[in-house]
C-alpha cells in the first residue's frame, strides 16, 4: 500500500476529487507562500534552461502571422474568425457606406454575399443599425443596398 503514496505514482491521474475535498485545499493552501528553501529550489531547477534562437524564431509572431502559421485554416473558419482577420488587414471602419453617417456609436464590416470568406472587396462597412438590417433582412434589402447586386 506504500507505493501508492509514492513520488511520481500515476494511479490517482484523471481521478475526481470530491467538491468539499477540492474546497478543503483551497482553504488550506490559501495565502500560503513558498519558503525561501522552495524558492531557492525551483531557481535552480530553471537555471540553464533556455529558448534557443531558432526556436524562438519559430515562435515570434513576426514569422508567424497569416499564411505563415502552422495552424492557419485558410477560408475554413467561422464567421468572427473571419471578421477578425478583416479587422485586422482593414482596421476599424469609421464610416457607414449606406446611410453616411460618421457619428454613430459603432462600426461594423459587412460581410455582402454572406459567405465569409477571405476577400477583402466581399466586405462593405456599416453601422450597427444599417448591418442589423442589412443582416436579417439580406435578400430583399441587398438589390436596393448595392447598385451592383440588384437586378
Amino acid at each position: 500500500m506504500k507505493y501508492l503514496f509514492q513520488k511520481g505514482n500515476k494511479i490517482n491521474t484523471g481521478r475526481k476529487m470530491h467538491e468539499n475535498t477540492r474546497k478543503a485545499l483551497l482553504l488550506a493552501h490559501l495565502g500560503r507562500k513558498n519558503s525561501k528553501e522552495t524558492i531557492e529550489k525551483m531557481r535552480k531547477s530553471a537555471k540553464g534552461f533556455s529558448i534557443t534562437a531558432r526556436i524562438n524564431q519559430k515562435i515570434s509572431a513576426k514569422n508567424n502571422t497569416g499564411e505563415k502559421n502552422p495552424q492557419w485554416k485558410g477560408d475554413a473558419v467561422g464567421k468572427l474568425a473571419v471578421h477578425d482577420w478583416i479587422k485586422r488587414v482593414l482596421g476599424y471602419p469609421n464610416k457607414c457606406e449606406h446611410c453616411k453617417t460618421t457619428t454613430a456609436k459603432k462600426f461594423e464590416w459587412a460581410n455582402i454575399d454572406h459567405k465569409y470568406r477571405r476577400n477583402i472587396d466581399d466586405y462593405v462597412r456599416l453601422c450597427t443599425s444599417c448591418h442589423r438590417i442589412y443582416d436579417y433582412r439580406f435578400l430583399p434589402f441587398i438589390n436596393n443596398f448595392i447598385p451592383q447586386y440588384g437586378n
